[in-house]
């Protein structure tokens, strides 16, 4: 038997097509499977230096905030200026070590340089 929303619902199936147009193209890349894998996995290594610059911000406010905040005496046979000098190298160290991770992230790929990699064009 036919309910009257079966009924209803047979006349918003019904449609009348006139015309199709089609404008389906795409682009094919052939690749073997090794060469793809090479590339996946340095990209996976690019991504990898993406977050790499989190630890080096971490560590250089913690050092930071240390060097703001404390004054340092005379412990394990270190005068106080050393521990000093001690923070203010370890600031410079952390420092340094942002910025090359900065400067790495900045080099990393992107969607369009990765599939231009894949697709083997040199730009």
């Amino acid at each position: 038997m036919n309910s009257p929303a079966n009924k209803g619902r047979a006349r918003v199936n019904r449609v009348e097509v006139h015309e199709v147009h089609s404008n389906l193209t795409a682009e094919v890349i052939e690749i073997t499977s090794e060469k793809l894998e090479l590339i996946l996995r340095e990209h996976v290594s690019c991504l990898a230096k993406e977050n790499a610059w989190h630890a080096p911000l971490g560590i250089l406010i913690t050092i930071v905030l240390v060097l703001l905040t404390t004054d340092f005496k005379a412990t394990f046979g270190l005068t106080a200026d050393t521990w000093n000098a001690i923070f203010v190298i370890a600031t410079g160290l952390s420092i340094f070590w942002l910025l090359s991770s900065l400067i790495k992230m900045s080099k990393s790929l992107s969607v369009e340089q990765l599939l231009d990699k894949v697709k083997n064009k040199n730009s």
